[in-house]
């Protein structure tokens, strides 16, 4: 999420910096729930910040960008049975 936002810094440096809060502050729970591997936090954590998201979007005038859980994978090219650590994420 953090490297999608990254051209932000250049595209909306105004913004930029509410987007860095959000992510340090109010996403950190998720990633926390992620490194522990705990399911049950992660999705209490994750559900919250789609809240917390989507305040912000309608805060900042980008209401029309709701995110929203999805049920399945994102991309269905790509697969989700491919066994994975929260490490090996780049950081």
């Amino acid at each position: 999420m953090n490297g999608a936002m990254s051209p932000a810094k250049v595209t909306k440096p105004n913004e930029y910096p509410l987007w860095q809060s959000f992510y340090e502050e109010k996403f950190a729970p998720v990633t926390k729930a992620i490194m522990a591997k705990d399911v049950a936090a992660f999705e209490q954590e994750y559900t919250a910040v789609i809240k917390e998201c989507n305040a912000c979007h309608t805060a900042m005038g980008y209401d029309f960008i709701k995110v929203v859980k999805q049920k399945a994978p994102a991309d269905p090219g790509v697969s989700d049975k491919v066994p994975s650590k929260a490490e090996d994420v780049p950081k």
